[in-house]
């Protein structure tokens, strides 16, 4: 009996994971809806029963949920969705936090079990500093910026001193993209003195990403500047090199 829960959970898992990107191109966005809504249903029912050894799961399954409330602009729904998932994420986070910067750079096999399975406690920050970005597109979409500003500027400093400081070469492209949201939120509020530094930081990331990976990251660079003309002109062009 055992045996078949654990396999389950390996079946669940792979199915919730991956359930965002297969159910977009094949079904309606209802359909997308109504099986991620189902797979919460699913998780919380697997938390009741085994607590912190689904939490995971149900995290994933929440995050999906938001997006695809949000794909079929419910936003008012999603938010509250996007909310719990943020704080999920926090939760996880804050009861690994002892092992997460021990382990983010020890061997890969390494880790604690949740729910039978290995996971590495590093892993849930990424997971935490994309959610609170959901939150902050979702609390836009209802024009809420002066609540989105604290939220994006927390996933920066996710990004930044928990994840690019460790593993510049993982995390930097979603630093570069976090500090573009974080661009938004400063523009929204009619805060422009402060989104010049902001504009030069993630220029200069693009730039170092381009000189490796340069098919991979120009379109980015490209829009990154095109930002920073629209906001400043071409003089800030010239000292973000």
């Amino acid at each position: 009996m055992k045996l078949q829960w654990n396999l389950y959970r390996f079946r669940f898992r792979a199915t919730n994971r991956s359930l965002q990107w297969i159910s977009i191109p094949f079904l309606r966005l209802q359909e997308a809806y109504e099986m991620e809504n189902d797979s919460v249903a699913l998780c919380r029912c697997l938390v009741s029963v085994g607590s912190e050894s689904y939490t995971v799961d149900l995290a994933w399954s929440l995050g999906n949920l938001g997006t695809s409330l949000a794909d079929l602009g419910r936003h008012s729904e999603a938010l509250p969705v996007i909310r719990e998932n943020v704080e999920f994420w926090r939760k996880l986070v804050a009861v690994h936090r002892t092992y997460t910067m021990e382990l983010a750079g020890a061997p890969q096999n390494t880790g604690v079990l949740l729910g039978g399975l290995a996971i590495h406690p590093a892993s849930c920050t990424p997971d935490l500093a994309q959610a609170l970005q959901n939150l902050k597109i979702s609390l836009d979409k209802l024009g809420w910026h002066s609540e989105a500003l604290p939220v994006i500027d927390e996933s920066v400093t996710l990004w930044h001193k928990r994840l690019v400081a460790v593993n510049p070469t993982s995390y930097s492209p979603d630093l570069a993209r976090s500090l573009g949201n974080l661009d938004t939120s400063l523009t929204n509020l009619g805060r422009h003195s402060e989104v010049l530094p902001v504009m030069k930081e993630s220029v200069k990331l693009w730039r170092e990403l381009v000189a490796v990976h340069p098919s991979s990251y120009t379109p980015d660079l490209a829009q990154a500047l095109k930002w920073t003309l629209d906001e400043f002109g071409w003089y800030i062009l010239r000292g973000s090199r």
